[in-house]
């Protein structure tokens, strides 16, 4: 029984994404940049306050597309990601994985 409902179900995968949290002081008051959203066929959710994020692509990590993603919907070009200088790469059989607190990515 538990095998037929298994195999009813459609696997699900998650499509693997980035967002930044952009910060800037200002006369030393701390600011994070927010934008509002605004999307083609995408009525439901456009006008509310959103994070710069978007999709990883194949063949990029985490940072590559972090800073793709911060610059294609901001103009900004990222100068830290926090994390990064003590992020680990490993790679065994062709798949690397990076590890930076608090995070792992395959």
């Amino acid at each position: 029984m538990m095998e037929e409902r298994m195999k009813e179900r459609k696997e699900i995968f998650a499509t693997p994404a980035v967002g930044a949290i952009v910060e800037k002081e200002i006369d030393g008051v701390p600011h994070i940049l927010l934008q509002t959203r605004r999307k083609k066929n995408d009525l439901g959710s456009n006008g509310k306050l959103e994070l710069p994020a978007g999709r990883i692509r194949q063949y990029e990590n985490i940072f590559q597309a972090l800073r793709r993603e911060v610059w294609e919907e901001t103009g900004l070009t990222v100068t830290h990601i926090q994390g990064m200088d003590a992020a680990l790469l490993s790679a065994v059989d062709g798949m690397e994985t990076l590890c930076m607190e608090p995070f792992c990515v395959n």
